[in-house]
């Protein structure tokens, strides 16, 4: 048995996705909603490049150890795509992503970073295209 119960997306709500979990599977949440703030695009023309960003924030909810109490964790995140088209393989693009993370106004230190990231997650990734398409 697998830990997801279920994911819920609608087109009337495409800002919102619910994650659920199935029940005592994971020991920091019931569930997971995910609300997307902002988005962004660019093309660079020059190389091909594409650029993606998107401002979310996680809320997980789940139980507590005191009894009737929920607990909940707010994380803000901004999530960065380059897309770049491998030089001679058009059937190959590199990517980097970027995630970072900041402090809610809660946290004892929020007013010391308010809009810095605490901190900075970096992925480099190869896709290509299979051969079956």
């Amino acid at each position: 048995g697998g830990v997801l119960e279920g994911v819920k997306y609608s087109s009337q709500e495409p800002n919102r996705c619910t994650i659920s979990f199935v029940k005592a599977a994971t020991r920091n949440a019931e569930r997971i909603e995910l609300f997307s703030n902002s988005r962004e695009s660019a093309f660079r023309l020059s190389d091909g490049a594409f650029y993606a960003t998107e401002c979310v924030r996680q809320v997980s909810l789940g139980y507590s150890r005191e009894y009737g109490v929920a607990r909940q964790l707010v994380c803000d995140y901004q999530n960065a795509w380059t897309y770049l088209p491998s030089p001679g393989d058009p059937d190959t693009i590199r990517g980097e992503m970027l995630t970072a993370g900041y402090l809610q106004s809660s946290e004892p230190d929020y007013f010391e970073v308010v809009t810095d990231p605490v901190v900075i997650f970096s992925h480099r990734f190869t896709m290509t295209r299979s051969k079956d398409t």
